[in-house]
């Protein structure tokens, strides 16, 4: 109005979210890479374009309050800060107390074997970053140092979401959520307080509290009612071929190819097999007992990757960051999780988990996934020296091996450290 524009990034779905515990700087970060609402391409009615960026209104701490329908506080906070380095908590970190039975000390031991002074063990190893932030929260507090930004938090909040020592708290199908409560992968709805930070190697690191110093927004406002939003699936209506075939007294219809082949994914397990076939207008799926006869796949989704097990197979589809699942041989399929986080170069069933490559250039990953559901990503870095992408996995006798698409290979007796 009046010649004031408004400009509004156009609606897209590529800023969803990881499962909380394992978020990542690209989970926080709003991608502008979509087409632009607007263009300007008329020099003659374009009088001025100004770009004044406001640097005191950067922040990089920001502190939410809120309160749920039980009334009682919740509290989140995102920090654009360095992760610290894993030191105390990769220990057994035991608690010194005086002749009134006060915490006056912690000692820490690479072996779950008592130090001499020592009363009990506080906490056992785990490799949980905030779990370091919150270990030395507790020897400022009885060592009566002056505390650091996080430790009010950390000391009444951080065992209610993980304890290394809570045996209950320990999940046989869901390893990686291990030490968590189980509200953290049930119902992260229902929690009073989160903590994360947005490490220093994203883009948005040159804002981070080490560099420009810190810079806190602090909300305090009731009606925000929960930390994170419920989750809601999407409901999607697929036609049962088979089904309505018997319904019809007809037979189920045969997967037509036509067109020009242009790529193909597939696996084998369950006793068939399944594929997608990528066509130049156009994709589609389906089975086969035997390779030949092929019958379409109950799935409106775009997969890009597929692994099988022997009892379910897995599919990827990198354009959402979604992972599907079937339990019947690529019949139906299921979703998994909501955002896988990253695009997922193979897939392949080895041993006890389905393995798969992540990353470009010089910098791939590992991410693995016991169930095929729930994804995780290593830390570590593979070899550089090969520059294209990793191509496939295979197990036996106890050792893992991986191949790049120009001959370079990996071993690993575990499936997530590689040499």
């Amino acid at each position: 109005m009046d010649g004031r524009f408004i400009f509004q990034e156009k609606k897209n779905y590529l800023n969803t979210v990881s499962p909380i515990a394992y978020l990542v700087p690209q989970d926080y970060i709003q991608s502008y890479s979509t087409e632009a609402a607007y263009k300007i391409k008329d020099s003659d009615t374009l009088v001025s374009l100004t770009r004044s960026p406001r640097y005191e209104d950067i922040k990089n701490d920001f502190v939410i309050w809120g309160k749920n329908d039980s009334g009682v506080d919740i509290h989140y906070r995102l920090v654009i800060d360095e992760k610290p380095i894993l030191n105390k908590c990769k220990k057994y970190m035991w608690s010194v107390v005086d002749a009134a039975g006060d915490v006056i000390n912690y000692l820490y031991t690479d072996t779950n074997t008592k130090p001499d002074g020592a009363n009990e063990l506080a906490a056992s190893p785990c490799e949980e970053w905030r779990e370091e932030i919150y270990r030395n929260a507790l020897e400022r507090q009885v060592q009566a140092q002056s505390t650091e930004p996080y430790d009010a938090e950390m000391l009444a909040f951080w065992r209610l979401l993980y304890d290394p020592d809570n045996k209950d708290w320990v999940y046989p199908d869901y390893p990686e959520y291990n030490h968590w409560s189980p509200s953290v992968r049930e119902d992260p709805a229902s929690l009073i307080f989160w903590i994360d930070f947005i490490d220093t190697t994203s883009e948005v690191g040159k804002y981070a509290v080490s560099q420009i110093g810190r810079r806190m927004k602090v909300v305090n406002n009731d009606n925000i009612k929960m930390l994170f939003t419920k989750q809601i699936p999407p409901i999607v209506f697929i036609p049962d071929y088979q089904e309505v075939a018997d319904l019809l007294e007809i037979e189920a219809p045969a997967l037509k190819f036509t067109g020009t082949l242009t790529g193909a994914t597939s696996c084998l397990g369950n006793n068939r097999g399944f594929a997608t076939f990528s066509w130049r207008d156009a994709s589609q799926k389906g089975y086969s007992f035997n390779g030949t006869d092929w019958t379409p796949a109950r799935v409106l989704y775009g997969f890009d990757k597929v692994g099988c097990s022997n009892t379910r197979m897995v599919a990827i589809d990198n354009t959402n960051k979604r992972s599907y699942y079937s339990d019947n041989g690529g019949v139906s399929w299921k979703t998994g999780s909501y955002n896988v986080g990253f695009n997922v170069l193979n897939i392949t069933y080895c041993n006890d988990r389905f393995l798969g490559f992540t990353g470009s250039g010089s910098s791939f990953k590992i991410v693995y996934s016991y169930d095929g559901i729930s994804w995780i990503i290593t830390s570590d870095v593979l070899p550089s020296r090969w520059k294209n992408d990793w191509g496939s996995f295979a197990y036996g006798n106890g050792v893992y091996i991986a191949r790049s698409n120009d001959s370079g290979f990996m071993y690993s007796t575990d499936g997530l450290s590689w040499e």
